[in-house]
This record gives C-alpha cells, sequence and structure tokens, in this order.
C-alpha cells in the first residue's frame, strides 16, 4: 500500500515514527468497525426503504442517484417515508416503525460476540464509524445491547423533528467539506481524518485493527501504516479489491472474512479476542 499511503500516523513535529514493538496482552489496541455491510450484514440505508417503502418507493428513490450525494439522497428519502409521501401513498413511517425494522436487520451473531468481548476488555477501545447515520445506528446498538461496547460512534447526524420527520444531515458540512482526494466520492465523511483523530486523543496505542468492506474505508485503512495493525477486509468487497489493486505489502497485514466467524478466527489469531 505504498503508493496509497502518503501520510503516516503522527508522532510530533518532523521525527520518524519510533520503531514498532511486540504486541502483548497489556498493549492498547485500537479497533475500528464500520456498520454497513461489516458489522452488520446488510445496508441499512436501502434495507429500511425496501422493508418499509416497497420496492416501487426503492426504486424511485435510486432513480435520482445521479443527481444527489449518497447522504442527500437518504434524507431524501427518509423525509418522504416519514412524511407518507411516498409513491405508493403508505402511512408515514413512525420512530417506533424505524426502530422496530432496524432490529430486524441481518448481522452475524459472531460479530456482536466479538464485540461484547472486546468491550469487555479494558486494553480495548472500540469505535464505529459509518456513513450511515446515529438514529439507526444507536438504535440498533440499544437493541443489541452493545452501545457501552463503543468509546465513540462517528456517522451523519439525524433525529426526528417535532412532527416525527427524520432529518439526516451530513457529517461533513456540505459548505466546508473535507479535501481528502482519496475520499472524493464520499465529501460528506473521511474517515482516514476520524482514525487520526481516534488515534491522537484515545491513544498511544500500540496497533490499530480497521474492519471494512467498501470504497469509503479505503483512506481509513490508509492510516494504518504500523507492523502490528491489521486491516480485516471483506472479500470480494471494494475494500479488498482496492487494497489488491494498490499492489503492495510495504505496511500493515491484510486480512480477508467472509462471515462473523472468519472476523472471530482472524481476531483471535492475533490475539487482540
Amino acid at each position: 500500500m505504498a503508493a496509497l499511503i502518503g501520510a503516516k500516523r503522527k508522532h510530533g513535529g518532523d521525527q520518524p515514527a519510533p520503531p514498532p514493538t511486540t504486541t502483548t496482552s497489556t498493549a492498547k489496541t485500537l479497533v475500528v468497525w464500520d456498520f454497513d455491510w461489516t458489522l452488520i450484514n446488510e445496508n441499512s440505508d436501502t434495507w429500511l426503504i425496501k422493508q418499509l417503502g416497497g420496492t416501487e418507493e426503492y426504486q424511485h428513490v435510486m432513480s435520482r442517484r445521479k443527481e444527489l450525494s449518497w447522504t442527500s439522497l437518504m434524507a431524501y428519502a427518509y423525509e418522504r417515508m416519514t412524511t407518507g409521501t411516498t409513491v405508493t401513498g403508505q402511512p408515514k413511517c413512525t420512530p417506533e416503525d424505524l426502530a422496530s425494522c432496524i432490529a430486524s436487520i441481518p448481522v452475524f451473531e459472531e460479530n456482536l460476540t466479538a464485540i461484547r468481548r472486546l468491550g469487555a476488555t479494558d486494553t480495548i477501545t472500540q469505535c464505529c464509524v459509518s456513513d450511515a447515520n446515529t438514529v439507526f445506528i444507536n438504535s440498533y446498538f440499544k437493541n443489541k445491547n452493545i452501545a457501552s461496547d463503543f468509546a465513540e460512534l462517528h456517522t451523519n447526524p439525524a433525529s426526528f423533528n417535532p412532527d416525527g420527520v427524520l432529518e439526516i444531515r451530513p457529517y461533513v458540512s456540505i459548505d466546508a467539506p473535507h479535501e481528502c482526494s482519496v475520499c472524493a466520492s464520499s465529501p460528506n465523511m473521511c474517515k482516514g481524518a476520524i482514525v487520526e483523530d481516534l488515534v491522537e486523543r484515545l491513544g498511544p496505542f500500540e496497533r490499530v485493527v480497521y474492519l471494512g468492506d467498501g470504497r469509503g474505508d479505503l483512506c481509513g485503512c490508509s492510516k494504518l501504516i504500523g507492523k502490528e495493525d491489521v486491516i480485516l477486509a471483506r472479500l470480494e468487497y471494494a475494500l479488498a479489491r482496492a487494497i489488491a489493486a494498490a499492489n503492495s505489502e510495504d505496511y500493515c497485514t491484510l486480512a480477508l472474512w467472509n462471515n462473523g466467524k472468519d472476523i472471530v478466527r482472524e481476531l483471535e489469531a492475533r490475539h487482540v479476542l
């Protein structure tokens, strides 16, 4: 990933990074989870539209994909669904309707077990970095009783207004977009900047483990440069393909996974679990 990774983790001034140390049972580890297609086995944004709005509404929303950024598109979709203005004229979705549907999103049960085990380990700091939104993720975490296992959640802010309309806003204001070229397709969020901030504020860490699947995770993974760091990329998804295309082994370990059992096995093999 040498061609991909230009920035080094901050160590202060222009001094080179210290040599890597051997990870021990007392070493601090940062574990970063993506949400859609990683922590859960679905895309929460589109899952809820299909389940609650139906195929016609989903097709209508996707017909505007080229006009709007993804976050703006989801804001449009859920405003329609929570005001009852869908193609089929269904009654508006209430916060309770959304919460019930969110709870049913498919997941590898091993992921939830791993999260709880990691959350119970003093040397692990667990964070979620996602392009979904706070309403969906907080509701899911609450339902699965894993909210306390995460130190921080970084995602698009969302809330219900007094009329029960779900309003979704971008993580980075459209008036002050990030300038990361790697994240050009995701103008509302640079996961690399978020990972750097987590390391700087919550560290120091002996290693960072990043679990992801999509192209939007690539910049976050580019900040993992230590020999003890590990990228867990979902097999045959965009992140794994992008890293393979970079064709470099100069930075951290890459492990591929296809299900929750794979994730647990990889975490245990590296003594994270």
